[in-house]
């Protein structure tokens, strides 16, 4: 969250470490995992994503950013964007990271704004050996860069900043593209 939160809002032109495309626009963090459920590397699961999205949207959000997903779907869940767009949010999701054509959600849901992983270099597709790069599908409404994106992370021992890569480092920097606009008009 720290990571993804940084690429879309950082302070900028505070001569403190990055620099953000949504700079000054503020940050309505959601905590959307618990501590008890994590995978085999410890990173912890996505459980209250769509209760997130709500919380957000009720809290008045413009922009909901979604740096997460998987490949089921449900009514319940294009409800919660459907009652998120109605309030008047952006929702903004990334399309995932398995070199996959098969839709992906929230990002292949009506009424998000799917954002879908480009090589920071040469914006190409991002694609890795072993099944790994960006996600293909006629769902995707953008491509943003999204391989080695320095941001914020929580802080260990004394390290503030780290690399990333994947469709989850794209969508904030649409995200903060939006609020940017979002505060200019």
């Amino acid at each position: 969250g720290t990571h993804v939160a940084g690429i879309a809002s950082a302070v900028t032109n505070n001569s403190t470490g990055i620099a953000s495309i949504g700079y000054n626009c503020s940050i309505l963090p959601v905590k959307v995992s618990r501590d008890d459920r994590r995978d085999g590397d410890g990173h912890p699961y996505v459980v209250y994503g769509f209760e997130g999205i709500k919380y957000a949207a009720d809290k008045g959000a413009k922009v909901i950013n979604c740096s997460w997903g998987g490949y089921s779907s449900s009514y319940f869940e294009q409800e919660i964007i459907n009652y998120a767009t109605a309030k008047g949010a952006l929702v903004i999701a990334a399309a995932g990271n398995e070199n996959s054509n098969e839709l992906f959600y929230p990002a292949s849901y009506n009424n998000v704004l799917s954002v879908g992983w480009l090589n920071t270099v040469d914006d190409t597709r991002a694609y890795y050996a072993f099944d790994s790069g960006g996600n293909y599908n006629l769902m995707i409404d953008v491509m943003a860069p999204g391989t080695n994106i320095y941001s914020c992370w929580p802080e260990v021992s004394g390290i503030n900043y780290r690399i990333a890569s994947g469709s989850s480092m794209s969508a904030p920097l649409v995200s903060g593209l939006a609020g940017l606009v979002f505060t200019k008009f």
